[in-house]
């Protein structure tokens, strides 16, 4: 027999860094579904596709999913409930956190620009000062050495 359960986690997430909600969101989910069955955490399975669409969208949003439970025996498996859509790789891997979140984010700044375009620029010739400087250079390389002073009788 299978149950649905929804879970939120806007309260768990509150305050916390990206790192640590990846951290906390596994956890909770595991914690009030072994609740809701009255069993250990270490007794409930999570489906890879549920673990992935928590990870994808429940962590950046603070969200809730749902959730479809069966219990085989001791172990809980809880897997994605038929009402939500995973998440597809590509879909994922389109746009950064910071373009999804704002997508006027992805044109840069006008300083960004600026370094943008420095970099693309070819590199500008000498100046006629460095180009004096190197000839003395060259010419003073190029000078035969003298010879050395000879002794005096």
């Amino acid at each position: 027999m299978a149950t649905t359960l929804t879970i939120r986690f806007k309260g768990v997430m509150a305050g916390l860094r990206q790192s640590r909600k990846v951290y906390k969101a596994s956890g909770h989910l595991r914690e009030h579904i072994a609740r809701f069955n009255k069993s250990s955490p270490d007794m409930v399975k999570i489906d890879p596709k549920l673990n992935e669409f928590v990870m994808s969208r429940v962590v950046k949003s603070g969200g809730r999913v749902k959730v479809e439970i069966s219990k085989t025996g001791d172990v809980i498996n809880a897997k994605l409930a038929p009402g939500q859509v995973p998440v597809s790789p590509t879909q994922e891997s389109a746009k950064t956190p910071a373009q999804a979140k704002h997508p006027q984010a992805s044109t840069p700044t006008p300083k960004e620009q600026q370094k943008q375009d420095a970099s693309k620029r070819p590199k500008a010739e000498k100046t006629q000062n460095q180009v004096k400087a190197e000839s003395k250079a060259d010419k003073k390389s190029n000078k035969e050495p003298a010879e050395p002073a000879q002794q005096k009788k």
